[in-house]
């Protein structure tokens, strides 16, 4: 995290600051252009993550309007029981703007 504050003499700096004792660094100075890229890096990744998160959302919307679908919550865990025991199932990953089938079986991930 990025915020500004005040040092020993008063004087108000840019300062990162990770989680205490989780990771990073606690109050360490950074110069304002290292400040600045980091800030610039970070609005452009989470730009790109809120973008990616809308198209995905809409692309969802679509198609199931366009296929007449429906969540039902058993449909999903009869599906997850014959996964967990082996058999193959269809997915739909979203890709380039778009959700391409796959199957999978659960052999794949183990």
């Amino acid at each position: 995290m990025l915020h500004r504050e005040a040092d020993e003499t008063g004087a108000v700096d840019w300062r990162q600051i990770g989680g205490l004792n989780e990771h990073g660094c606690y109050n360490t100075p950074i110069d304002p252009e290292e400040c600045a890229r980091i800030a610039r890096e970070t609005r452009a990744y989470e730009a790109s993550f809120l973008d990616q998160a809308v198209r995905f959302r809409r692309a969802l919307r679509d198609l199931f309007a366009q296929e007449n679908l429906r969540y039902v919550r058993r449909t999903y865990d009869l599906l997850m029981r014959d996964f967990r025991k082996g058999a193959e199932v269809e997915v739909r990953v979203f890709h380039r703007g778009r959700f391409e089938p796959h199957r999978v079986t659960r052999a794949i991930y183990e």
